[in-house]
């Protein structure tokens, strides 16, 4: 959603770009339910994988949250910026 915001903020919304967004997420819950699926064999009751790989796309999710809102004129704070450096490297 903020990606389609920022987009519509700077004027290219592109409707390729966004349906390849959709495809991404289409294949992390894919991921998400292999891993799920992983665990029950391995593992049995617990959810080991499955949370490693939602915890994984949640940062990168925030990740590129942070990015998107530092693209508009919306005030960020320094220790939020040096977090993104931080995450990118």
């Amino acid at each position: 959603m903020s990606g389609v915001a920022v987009a519509g903020y700077l004027g290219k919304l592109n409707s390729r770009i966004g349906f390849k967004g959709i495809a991404k997420k289409v294949l992390i819950l894919s991921l998400i339910a292999v891993a799920h699926l992983l665990d029950q064999i391995v593992v049995g009751e617990g959810q080991l994988m499955r949370d490693a790989v939602i915890f994984f796309y949640l940062a990168n999710e925030l990740l590129s949250f942070l990015e998107n809102v530092s693209k508009t004129s919306l005030p960020i704070p320094q220790k939020l910026k040096d977090l993104i450096d931080v995450l990118q490297k």
